[in-house]
């Protein structure tokens, strides 16, 4: 078969411009653009389609020149709006070769989130090198984002052998389901006799299963199976496949005693002095000849990296764009269910995002929304480890600058003189709360009880010069009104007119309304509660 030259094809093509799209009329071949900032250049075919938009059309011919195509596509369209004054709306672009082995792959990248429209045709021509037809080819799909779930489960065992045989049993029943992506961890038990009935722990990370993808198809699919019960899936429908494969491995694999695990059970396993990880295990894409080293791992199984409702912490340039939009995303699921914080964190990023310099954002989020969690933590001396909090700090690159944002969980100084009665509003009795905060529910009626007893979600904003000097008289208060966030500047009198007697920290409600939280919490299973978590 003979292969024309570029510029036969360039000539071939202009006078049939319906091989490639039907309608296109052509503008100019060999069209010359100028270029005040380099190089000028010549679009091979600029055409006008059906619907009046430009079509640049790049020509090639052969492995070799295919890895310029991109470049010159990107060129063309960009002067053409430059040194044309064409709106970018209306230009849109094409390539078509012979051959897409090298262009497949980097034309699928940039037609995703490129401004302009882009499609490939690969060319059809007969035997003696003359153009007969074009096939609109197939972009692939973006690559499958490959995350742990906040599906986890927990085996406990006396013996080595007996955890690392169940960990080839869930690997084996997780796979029948299409669950590839798995982490384990092996833990041993180190602290004071008797305290717990298996001294040796596996635990497993669920991660997302892959759609199938059909070529052709814009919508990946999933296999359904009606074989498994959804009416006990506590994760959403956006994890129904990984809870079948959850379903799966616990019916098909036992040890001395398991329970369900969860991002913030496995954070305090980890920090946990009691406990040891001996081993991190993985197959699939976390598999340990991987890339992922065993800190990402840990902190992903720890909710760490956004997968979670509970916690996050994470970090972004405001100019990288993919990094920040994930940054923003993974922020948004942490707090899920506090639309409060959700709406202030969400205005204070845009606000950053909004300043004319680069800055490299800090974030972390701590998101139990169960103040009965919170208060048994605090009546066990750990506040800190179950008080909701927000930490984000934007530092300037230009100058070490830093926006500083600090969500906490706020008393308005209002005394609640019956607080047991006000909580029994939400939960009657105290196993209405155990099947809440077993469901991960308590995050539908958080809202409603902190109402009952005079406590917010607040956030405060304040600049720094530098990362060692606060600049006290630009704090700024943050709250929700009405769904949208609003901004206080001290000594927000405005705020006090309407009755509020101030911001008083989440340990100064509890320092106030002590008897009475003793008093509520008799009934709760605290010590067991908190020395499990």
């Amino acid at each position: 078969m003979v292969v024309p030259s570029e510029r036969n094809l360039r000539d071939q093509l202009a006078r049939n411009l319906g091989l490639i799209e039907p309608g296109l009329r052509l503008h100019s071949a060999e069209y010359p653009l100028p270029n005040s900032h380099g190089t000028k250049g010549f679009i091979d075919l600029l055409a006008r389609d059906r619907h009046g938009m430009w079509v640049v059309i790049e020509l090639k011919r052969g492995r070799g020149p295919d890895r310029q195509a991109l470049h010159e596509v990107a060129k063309y369209a960009e002067l053409l709006s430059r040194e044309r004054s064409l709106p970018s709306r209306e230009i849109r672009t094409v390539i078509v070769s012979i051959d897409w082995d090298e262009l497949l792959i980097p034309v699928s990248n940039v037609a995703r989130d490129w401004l302009h429209d882009l499609r490939g045709y690969k060319l059809i021509i007969d035997d003696a090198g003359t153009p007969i037809g074009a096939e609109r080819v197939s972009l692939i799909p973006a690559p499958f984002e490959h995350r742990l779930t906040p599906i986890h489960f927990i085996y406990f065992y006396h013996s080595p052998s007996d955890r690392e045989n169940g960990w080839r049993q869930v690997v084996q029943h997780a796979a029948e389901t299409g669950c590839k992506d798995l982490v384990g961890v092996d833990l041993r038990y180190v602290g004071p006799s008797g305290e717990v009935i298996a001294p040796l722990a596996l635990y497993i990370g669920f991660g997302c299963i892959e759609p199938v993808w059909i070529p052709g198809d814009s919508v990946a699919v999933s296999d359904d199976d009606d074989e498994y019960d959804d009416s006990e899936n506590s994760y959403g429908p956006d994890y129904r496949q990984e809870y079948r494969a959850l379903c799966n491995v616990t019916r098909h694999v036992f040890a001395e005693t398991s329970e369900t695990g969860r991002p913030d059970i496995f954070a305090n396993l980890w920090q946990d002095p009691n406990w040891e990880i001996e081993l991190l295990r993985g197959v699939g894409a976390y598999a340990r000849d991987g890339l992922r080293g065993d800190e990402d791992i840990l902190l992903e199984l720890a909710g760490q990296r956004g997968e979670t409702q509970v916690m996050f912490s994470g970090s972004a340039s405001t100019e990288v764009s993919s990094k920040w939009n994930s940054l923003r995303e993974a922020a948004r699921n942490a707090l899920g269910g506090n639309e409060p914080w959700a709406v202030l964190c969400d205005h204070w990023c845009e606000r950053i995002a909004g300043r004319p310099e680069e800055r490299d954002v800090q974030l972390s989020i701590f998101n139990p929304a169960d103040l009965i969690q919170t208060l048994m933590f605090a009546q066990a001396g750990r506040l800190n480890d179950a008080e909701p909090r927000i930490l984000g700090v934007a530092t300037s690159r230009d100058d070490e600058s830093a926006v500083v944002l600090k969500g906490g969980l706020y008393w308005n100084g209002h005394r609640v003189d019956n607080l047991k009665q006000r909580v029994q509003v939400i939960y009657r009795e105290v196993t209405s709360w155990i099947a809440h905060e077993a469901t991960e529910a308590t995050w539908c009626v958080d809202q409603e009880l902190l109402g009952l007893l005079n406590l917010s979600y607040v956030g405060f904003e304040h600049f720094c010069e530098s990362p060692t000097r606060r600049l006290e008289s630009d704090t700024v208060i943050l709250l929700v009104r009405d769904g949208a966030a609003q901004r206080f500047s001290l000594p927000a009198r405005e705020l006090l007119n309407d009755g509020l007697l101030g911001f008083y920290p989440l340990r100064e409600f509890i320092d106030a309304h002590r008897t009475q939280i003793d008093d509520l919490l008799e009934e709760y299973p605290v010590a067991e509660y908190v020395r499990h978590r």
